[in-house]
């Protein structure tokens, strides 16, 4: 499994507006072949700063998102938001037993 924390700080005239595509973006990658989990949480000590938590079965899958109409349309508005830039962060998974 890969993991990705991906965090996001929101200029806060745009919070709905970013609140709004998340929603939209989160929805649609839930869907996604390949996708086993998708979720974003605000920073209750950072207003404005978001943690994107996405968990992928594969690389493959992973890049299939970053294709897709919802996640490209997402990145591309988030160029007007974001207040620092993005940052992710990957972790390749292995069960143990």
């Amino acid at each position: 499994m890969i993991i990705i924390h991906a965090e996001l700080v929101i200029d806060p005239a745009k919070r709905e507006e970013f609140l709004d595509k998340a929603r939209t973006a989160v929805d649609a990658t839930l869907k996604e072949e390949g996708n086993l989990g998708y979720k974003f949480y605000e920073d209750a000590e950072r207003p404005g700063t978001f943690l994107f938590v996405e968990k992928w079965a594969s690389k493959e899958a992973i890049d299939l998102h970053g294709k897709s109409e919802h996640f490209t349309s997402f990145f591309a508005a988030a160029s007007s938001w974001l207040q620092a830039p993005f940052k992710p962060e990957i972790y390749v998974v292995q069960a143990q037993g």
